[in-house]
């Protein structure tokens, strides 16, 4: 952080979550996440403005390495596309010199999985339910 504390940054389903002596301090959701990028061994992402506020914000992180930067901004851009885009895009190859990284998330996402799922014919599963036996408790604490 801005005192030089480490801080651990953690991804999920839901966002970009940032945690300072096991308690999480923040959170930045996917859908306000415009940018992922690094550079050296910086991370950074761009946040949608709030209602309150007029501009973007670019918040970044001091990481270890370069190859720390990279693979977080992987993981990312990996979970952003899985858990918030609807189907993956599909960029035609160029014969130009493309600047910036080729990377491209290439698998289904969590819409297209649950769409594929949802057409799968399975059959209901068969259970019986049973009453369970109770126990009665007096006030004494000991069991009849």
């Amino acid at each position: 952080d801005l005192e030089g504390v480490d801080i651990i940054l953690g991804v999920c389903s839901s966002g970009l979550l940032v945690y300072k002596d096991k308690l999480r301090i923040n959170r930045f959701p996917w859908p306000k996440v415009l940018k992922i990028s690094y550079k050296r061994s910086s991370f950074f992402i761009k946040i949608r403005p709030g209602e309150q506020e007029q501009y973007e914000s670019t918040i970044g992180f001091k990481l270890p390495s370069y190859r720390a930067a990279k693979k977080l901004w992987k993981v990312c851009v990996e979970h952003h596309t899985f858990f918030r885009l609807t189907s993956t895009d599909t960029i035609p190859k160029s014969k130009f010199l493309a600047l910036g990284s080729k990377f491209r998330y290439s698998g289904r996402t969590q819409a297209q999985t649950r769409q594929a799922s949802a057409l799968i014919d399975r059959p209901a599963p068969h259970f019986e339910r049973t009453a369970s036996k109770r126990a009665s408790r007096s006030l004494d604490g000991g069991l009849y």
